[in-house]
């Protein structure tokens, strides 16, 4: 019991703060330059260490996962698929020009560009050792190639908290199943929750 209300606690605690949280980054020009149409650019997966079990984020996760949280934005979302293996973590990238694994006939200049890059994820070790995943996102501007959003979150995305807020016991005790047989569905779920936590700093569409 003790779990579960811990469980509903964070949930609700990491919801608040990341509704009422601000990016790192944001451009005064963001309104100028934003509008309806976002391109949105296949997962980087910058993980410095690659288990064998899981040799790549892509190939755990459906590729236009993030049109969704656009669209729960307001944008229209169109997604370009490219492989972006070679690319290296957000973290210190402040324009497009930063991102050299990246043909630049790919950015056009009307057009507007979300990635998003998991830069460290730490699996889980056991039944009661939790994940850990740390990923960034940013916004670009295709005709000038300048930063207009960029955020960032950490910590421990995984269902349980979200599912035993949801579902109460049968939720908890269905997340300690998939943390007990599909390392893979754990970061999916932690990659797809971090997302949708990490994109409520993008100021809606207007």
């Amino acid at each position: 019991m003790k779990k579960i209300f811990i469980g509903v606690l964070a949930a609700l605690l990491l919801t608040g703060c990341a509704s009422g949280r601000t990016p790192l980054y944001l451009s005064e020009q963001f309104n100028d330059q934003v509008h309806k149409n976002l391109i949105v650019i296949t997962l980087i997966d910058a993980r410095p260490n690659k288990p064998a079990f899981i040799p790549s984020v892509n190939a755990v996760i459906k590729k236009d996962y993030m049109i969704h949280d656009v669209r729960d934005r307001g944008y229209h979302g169109e997604l370009i698929e490219i492989d972006t293996s070679a690319c290296p973590s957000l973290n210190n990238s402040s324009s497009l020009s930063d991102l050299t694994c990246i043909n630049p006939n790919v950015f056009s200049n009307g057009e507007n560009f979300l990635l998003i890059s998991v830069d460290q994820y730490d699996a889980p070790l056991g039944m009661n050792v939790t994940p850990y995943i740390k990923i960034t996102g940013a916004l670009y501007t295709g005709a000038t190639g300048s930063l207009l959003w960029k955020d960032q979150l950490s910590g421990d995305f995984s269902s349980a908290n979200h599912d035993t807020a949801m579902y109460g016991l049968a939720g908890y005790l269905g997340d300690l199943m998939v943390k007990a047989i599909s390392p893979g569905i754990i970061l999916r779920n932690n990659v797809y929750f971090a997302t949708d936590a990490l994109l409520l700093s993008l100021p809606k569409s207007k």
